[in-house]
């Protein structure tokens, strides 16, 4: 390695930091001053910024970094100087490490008061989580959303912080070396402090799937994170560390003694080893940071040592290997369908499928649906399809593009979403592979988990007891569904889907049932239909036009959405478990394409299994009625998602906007998403539940929380007939208390929203309108009570009126 150095200063403690999101060098010094290098013009002057002094930590994200000291200060400043230095964070006592998390959304800072401060990059509103000792340092993972804490206390702290509110995850005790922090003001490493300068900082691997942990026995343990509770190695670099960076499957170790190593991490070989032989008499070096064959080095005398030419051989990695990780590895090789080669299928992106391959509606082996669709593509090439616009793509119900706000190290996206929980992934440029994590909103049913993905899943559907993934087979990928339980592999099972040229997977989906008789269903562009048992069976497959998305529900009825031309959508609702009948079939969906808003936003059933559907060009969750009923039903708008999270329009909340999650009784389950943002990111919001209310009036923004009589009569009567026809259903017997119950409360709210309309019709002396709504009554009780109303404001007619109702009602 050839050795440099960069006279960055004169004096004092200058940390290194390389920005690989826009290719800078950052040095910043203790004298209160930061320069930004550009490595790729070494002649260039660089940038100078003020800083606060004394700093003890250096980070980074996209264009902005972060700078603590112990004053307590925490100053966030832009490396081009777009926005001035401001201080977001300030404590009583020194602050020792601070990191960007959550895409820069968020800062964790943390010091010696016992804390980890959470902060808002958009608001600068703060939270906070109390550790059991002081903050050394802060780890942060960004594909797995989480973050290790070294405390004073030897431990170290995980926590998960895609949530607004971090929760501790696992923590690692008895350690970290022995570390006491004692400077307050001026850092002196060659004096006073001197027995501060040992490495108690965690690292993640570039993938996120390993934490490399220093030691007080001049190593470093690696641990995994399906398993924290033993080191699955360790690096005995033999002396003191005083800092490391990761890169790869290497690392590179600073010592005291002027010593630079790189180790590789799986077997524990030196690679290289090499001494700072510009490091001047008297310093030692402080940190260290890594990019490409270039590792830079701080140190005491304001200088930047720099190790160039580094050259590390091509290994591949055991701990990431393919099949080490894989989620389904223990079904892997008794998969029952064979791999298709796609080599050959340069497929044009989402291409419609009104192609001239049909498939009988009958139930079909097995074995046969492989072999008539491979016999298909052996035969014959299939001819140009005809392309709808606008085009299909693969989806599931709460998926998001890819994002990348502020970094080009990672991008990430919700696969699916739904009110047990979501599975997100995340991809960096430095891996091929996606790293998948499965996460749940009631921790206390399942716990998360996470897996590397080398079948590149780009859909998803998942209940409380298991998840289906799929392939859609989009560009060259070969088409496969993946199936397991969340708290077991033993029946995982994978299968290869036989698609034609220009055909992908639309969609997946994984009936909620808790029993073994959950059936999955895929669909694609060109419209063709499979359905497979819970152990991968395939049991039937029908010729559909090109499938837009699909659900299941609890009592295997299948909901399915199909696009019949560019504009022109349809629904139809499938029985599985009555011959696969049509109960609705090809009726016409009211949905149309947004350019400012996704297709679908929410598509999910109530807990009676009605379909439940949240439109992304009005944002209007609607629900299916009378659907049981050929012929007869009809979709009705129950909430206005924009209206009931900004509260009519409050100027306050005027860019915020709902994700829905799911509908219970009469409680929508959502998201809010502010600032204008159109898709969840990270952190992901905690779940609220928002109450119906049918878009029946028009109030101002300070009536919008208001009850409105009105409103609450329409809605008794829809949800009433909408509850009452789950009576017939096969499956609810159990259930019938409850569905009794609830006709109840509709019935008493029916009634009494009627009686606030008669009065209020009375009070406005709209005696005609009065006698109308007193029609609608249908209980005695109730019509007695409108009589009383009416005498007692005099209107005597009136009253006579209503007693005559009465009687026919009684007679009747």
């Amino acid at each position: 390695m050839s050795e440099k150095k960069i006279s960055a200063f004169p004096d004092g403690n200058s940390y290194v930091s390389f920005n690989s999101d826009v290719d800078k060098l950052i040095i910043a010094n203790s004298g209160g001053v930061a320069k930004i290098f550009d490595v790729s013009d070494p002649e260039l002057e660089p940038d100078s910024m003020d800083i606060a002094e004394n700093l003890t930590c250096l980070a980074h994200f996209g264009e902005d970094i972060l700078v603590a000291s112990t004053s307590g200060t925490l100053e966030k400043a832009n490396i081009f100087g777009k926005t001035n230095p401001a201080v977001v964070y300030r404590s009583e006592l020194p602050i020792r490490d601070s990191v960007f998390i959550n895409e820069g959304k968020r800062i964790l800072c943390g010091g010696d008061d016992n804390k980890v401060i959470v902060i808002d990059t958009a608001t600068g509103a703060t939270s906070t989580l109390t550790t059991e000792d002081q903050v050394l340092n802060i780890a942060y993972n960004p594909t797995g959303e989480l973050v290790a804490v070294s405390l004073a206390d030897r431990s170290v702290a995980i926590y998960s912080v895609v949530n607004e509110s971090p929760s501790i995850v696992e923590t690692i005790k008895d350690v970290l070396p022995q570390k006491i922090h004692k400077s307050l003001d001026v850092v002196d490493f060659l004096g006073e402090n001197e027995d501060e300068l040992f490495a108690t900082t965690t690292a993640w691997s570039l993938d996120g799937q390993h934490l490399l942990v220093p030691t007080d026995t001049r190593s470093l343990k690696i641990y995994t994170r399906e398993d924290f509770s033993s080191p699955i190695t360790e690096v005995r670099p033999g002396v003191d560390i005083i800092d490391y960076a990761v890169h790869g499957n290497f690392v590179s170790t600073l010592h005291k003694n002027g010593t630079v190593k790189i180790i590789n991490f799986d077997s524990g070989d030196e690679i290289q080893s090499q001494s700072l032989k510009k490091l001047t008499s008297g310093h030692v070096p402080i940190n260290i940071a890594w990019n490409k064959d270039t590792l830079y080095i701080g140190t005491t005398n304001g200088e930047v040592l720099v190790l160039g030419g580094l050259e590390l051989p091509e290994v591949a990695s055991k701990k990431s290997s393919g099949k080490s990780n894989s989620l389904f590895l223990d079904e892997a090789e008794e998969s029952d369908g064979d791999d298709i080669d796609m080599s050959e299928h340069d497929r044009p992106p989402y291409l419609n499928g009104n192609g001239k391959h049909m498939l009988d509606d009958s139930i079909i082996d097995e074995d046969e649906d492989f072999d008539v669709l491979q016999d298909r593509t052996k035969r014959h090439k299939i001819e140009t399809v005809a392309v709808a616009e606008p085009q299909l793509e693969p989806y599931c119900p709460g998926s998001t593009p890819w994002t990348a706000q502020g970094s080009r190290k990672a991008q990430r996206r919700y696969i699916c979403m739904n009110a047990s929980g979501y599975v997100w992934a995340v991809k960096t440029d430095q891996n091929e592979q996606q790293s998948i994590t499965v996460s749940f909103f009631d921790r206390s049913v399942n716990k998360d988990y996470h897996f590397i993905d080398y079948q590149d899943f780009d859909l998803c559907s998942m209940n409380n007891s298991g998840i289906v993934f799929g392939c859609s087979g989009y560009g060259k990928n070969a088409g496969s569904i993946s199936f397991k339980q969340h708290e077991s592999n033993q029946d995982a099972w994978e299968r290869s889907i036989p698609l034609a040229k220009g055909e992908f997977i639309t969609s997946v989906s994984l009936a909620d049932s808790h029993d073994d008789n959950g059936i999955i269903v895929i669909g694609t562009n060109f419209g063709f239909v499979r359905f497979f048992n819970a152990h991968g069976l395939c049991i039937n497959a029908i010729k559909a036009p090109p499938v837009v998305a699909l659900i299941s529900s609890s009592n295997s009825f299948l909901f399915m959405i199909n696009q019949v031309g560019g504009k022109i959508f349809t629904y139809s609702i499938i029985d599985i478990h009555s011959d696969y009948k049509f109960v609705q079939q090809d009726v016409i969906l009211p949905l149309e394409r947004s350019p400012k808003a996704p297709l679908i936003k929410g598509l999910f059933f109530n807990e009676f299994n009605d379909p439940c559907m949240v439109a992304g060009n009005d944002d209007t969750l609607m629900i299916l009625s009378s659907w049981r009923e050929s012929r007869n039903a009809r979709w009705i708008p129950i909430l206005d998602c924009y209206s009931a999270v900004t509260d009519g329009g409050h100027e306050s909340k005027r860019k915020w906007s709902c994700w829905p999650l799911g509908l219970y009784k009469d409680s929508l389950s959502c998201l809010i998403l502010k600032g204008g943002s159109v898709y969840p990111g990270f952190p992901l919001a905690l779940p609220i539940e928002i109450q119906i209310k049918l878009p029946v009036g028009v109030h101002k923004t300070e009536q919008a929380t208001e009850d409105d009589p009105e409103e609450s009569f329409v809605r008794a009567s829809t949800m009433g007939r909408i509850v009452s026809d789950t009576l017939s259903d096969e499956g609810f017997e159990e259930n019938n208390e409850e569905i009794m119950e609830r006709l109840q409360e509709y019935s008493m709210l029916f009634d009494k929203s009627l009686l606030k309309l008669f009065a209020n019709a009375c009070q406005d002396a709209k005696l005609n309108k009065a006698f109308s709504i007193a029609k609608l009554i249908r209980t005695d009780k109730a019509m007695t009570a409108a009589a009383r109303i009416a005498e007692r404001l005099e209107f005597l007619n009136l009253a006579t009126k209503i007693g005559k109702l009465r009687e026919e009602m009684v007679e009747n």
